[in-house]
C-alpha cells in the first residue's frame, strides 16, 4: 500500500524533494524554501479614476499604470540608463496599430521598499505601464 502522507526518505536542504513515496520513484520536483518570499504586496494607487503603482528608478519616483489588458510592460525611453537591447517583439496597441518599440531593456528599480528587476518594452508612448508579464512574474516572489 502506498502511503503519500510519510516523509519523502531523499530531501536536497528544503529545494526539492522524492515525489510519490516510492523508492524506486526518480522524479525530483522543486520546491519553495520555508523561508522564501511567496508574493509581493504592492499599494495600489489611483489618480484621475487610473490604477498604478509607485516605482522608484534611478532616484526618481515613477508611476506605472496597471494595464491588465497588455501582456508586456513599456517604459518610456530615457527613463533608465540600462541599455536598450534589440526585440523581435511588436505588440500592437488599442487602436491596433503596431507600437513603435525601440527595443527592450531589464531595468532594477524599487518597489514598496523591495529591489526588482523587470524587462520593459521602450517605446515612445507618453506613459510608463506594467503589463500582465509583470504581475505574473511577480507573484511568485521578489527579484
Amino acid at each position: 500500500m502506498l502511503d503519500l502522507h510519510r516523509e519523502p526518505k531523499i530531501q536536497n536542504k528544503g529545494f526539492g524533494k522524492r515525489e510519490g513515496g516510492v523508492e524506486d520513484d526518480s522524479s525530483f520536483h522543486l520546491t519553495t524554501p520555508e523561508n522564501a518570499v511567496k508574493e509581493l504586496t504592492v499599494p495600489l494607487l489611483l489618480e484621475h479614476g487610473t490604477p498604478y503603482i509607485s516605482a522608484e528608478m534611478e532616484r526618481v519616483t515613477r508611476h506605472l499604470i496597471l494595464d491588465t489588458g497588455s501582456n508586456v510592460s513599456i517604459l518610456q525611453l530615457g527613463m533608465s540608463k540600462s541599455d536598450v537591447r534589440a526585440t523581435a517583439v511588436r505588440p500592437y496597441g488599442v487602436t491596433g496599430q503596431s507600437l513603435d518599440i525601440k527595443g527592450h531593456q531589464l531595468v532594477s528599480f524599487r518597489c514598496n521598499e523591495r529591489e526588482i528587476d523587470h524587462t520593459f518594452l521602450v517605446c515612445s508612448l507618453p506613459t510608463d505601464a506594467a503589463g500582465c508579464d509583470f504581475f505574473l512574474k511577480k507573484s511568485g516572489g521578489g527579484r
